[in-house]
């Protein structure tokens, strides 16, 4: 490759750098309580889920409202622990799973759980406080160029 080329690649990703730093930069911060975030004007209705977050993915230190209707001694208040697991839900022996799934995914491994108690449980999770990082995010532009005769 030229000199030429390898320049116009290193320009590009660069930019790219540039312009994810900068979008990192203008995400929410992870101190913002997840559950004041609004339904942003222009977004179509069915990618975002109840609570306004458009494909969030929980992680460790995230804070959940489990409750479970008809049972008010099941309902708590949970973090995610260092593992990505949830351990310390009443009666449930075996932590759930829920780092990298959505908070929908958690509602119904936790409704599998309480199945054992209950008939037909009947799960709310409602994300309290997003603490864990967001992923970073990498746009890369290629550029391929031909000689043309």
């Amino acid at each position: 490759m030229s000199k030429k080329t390898l320049l116009v690649f290193a320009v590009l990703f660069g930019s790219a750098i540039t312009l994810s730093v900068f979008a990192q930069s203008q995400s929410p911060t992870s101190s913002q309580s997840s559950s004041t975030q609004q339904i942003q004007p222009g977004y179509p209705s069915s990618s975002i889920d109840n609570q306004g977050i458009i494909g969030y993915r929980l992680g460790p230190g995230d804070i959940l409202d489990v409750r479970v209707f008809g049972q008010p001694d099941l309902n708590s208040t949970v973090e995610i622990d260092e593992e990505g697991n949830i351990s310390s839900l009443p009666f449930i022996e075996q932590p759930i799973a829920a780092k990298c799934r959505s908070y929908k995914e958690v509602q119904k491994s936790i409704s599998e759980a309480y199945a054992k108690y209950l008939f037909y449980p009947r799960v709310s999770v409602r994300i309290i406080d997003s603490r864990s990082r967001p992923p970073a995010i990498v746009y890369v532009a290629v550029l391929i160029m031909s000689r043309v005769p």
